[in-house]
């Protein structure tokens, strides 16, 4: 269950520099001196997904539920502002996280995220590629149990930024011992799920319509291509299928073995359990957790059709 931390006497370290559409501060506990990252949800002209960080924190706590690596999030609050907030994931003395758009552009100096011509571009051959010219090919599990959980949580935004290698602090090119000893990075930032963006009037609509409902879901796109082209998170995965049949479908027979629909709704509606009741405006609805129950059991159905698909 996520805790929650008054973090407005930590102090800011103005030092760090953070990606993202989303507004982030790195701070630093008064006590361990460990470094956190504190979200808020995203606010950008029309765009105010006030809800968002509740998402963040519900799919980290579902994620580990069925046994995914997570990064751990927690409700926080700092200085009237109401977010999520997360332990580096690194110890910066040793380490550094070196997110996927620095190997897509070592294998592709040409690549650039930014230009939107190029957006069809990022694919997960182009990702498959990218891991066989750094001698870690076997990483592409990672990749593809990232893209079924996304699956999962309706995750639209795991762009090059939002998955990565954790290494040492030395150059992590430069020798095969050190290819060896990077590791993948634990899920991180997905927020971008669960409805987040769906206003308040609409949900009703949707919790109560199966046919929005399911038509919500299956126009949610992967952000990863599939040949240059956006496909929906289960049409991606029967691509992948194809070619790693037997890693996927028992990537997903085990996510619906340790799938329980009580866990799940418990999650759900006791998120905001440890909120103060000073902060009781921030509370995620009813309807809302209704909705986000709904729709994770309907994706979890889904998967189960992506594995039967091929059988």
């Amino acid at each position: 269950m996520a805790k929650f931390f008054d973090i407005s006497q930590w102090e800011e370290k103005q030092y760090f520099q953070t990606g993202g559409t989303r507004n982030k501060q790195v701070v630093e506990h008064p006590e361990t001196m460990e470094l956190y990252f504190f979200k808020t949800s995203l606010k950008k002209g029309k765009m105010d997904y006030k809800y968002e960080f509740w998402s963040e924190i519900i799919a980290s706590e579902v994620g580990k539920s069925l046994g995914f690596n997570m990064l751990v999030y927690d409700i926080a609050y700092r200085q009237a502002e109401i977010g999520c907030l997360s332990r580096l994931m690194i110890d910066t003395n040793k380490e550094k996280l070196n997110e996927g758009i620095n190997y897509l552009r070592g294998y592709n100096p040409q690549y650039d995220p930014e230009d939107k011509s190029r957006y069809n571009e990022y694919t997960f051959s182009f990702i498959q590629k990218t891991l066989e010219y750094y001698d870690i090919r076997n990483m592409i599990e990672d990749i593809i149990r990232v893209i079924i959980f996304d699956s999962l949580i309706g995750n639209s935004d795991r762009h090059q930024e939002n998955w990565g290698f954790i290494a040492s602090n030395q150059d992590e090119y430069a020798s095969q011992q050190e290819k060896q000893n990077i590791i993948f990075s634990p899920i991180y930032d997905n927020g971008s799920c669960l409805g987040r963006e769906i206003e308040n009037e609409k949900v009703h609509k949707i919790l109560h319509d199966s046919n929005m409902l399911n038509a919500y879901i299956n126009r949610g796109k992967a952000e990863i291509r599939w040949n240059g082209v956006a496909l929906n998170h289960f049409k991606l995965i029967e691509k992948i299928k194809i070619e790693y049949d037997i890693f996927v479908t028992h990537e997903i027979n085990r996510i619906i073995e340790r799938y329980n629909e009580q866990t799940i709704k418990n999650i759900v509606t006791e998120v905001d359990s440890n909120l103060p009741k000073t902060l009781n405006q921030h509370k995620l609805p009813d309807e809302r957790k209704e909705l986000i129950i709904k729709m994770l059991f309907l994706r979890l159905e889904k998967l189960k059709n992506t594995v039967k698909w091929m059988q």
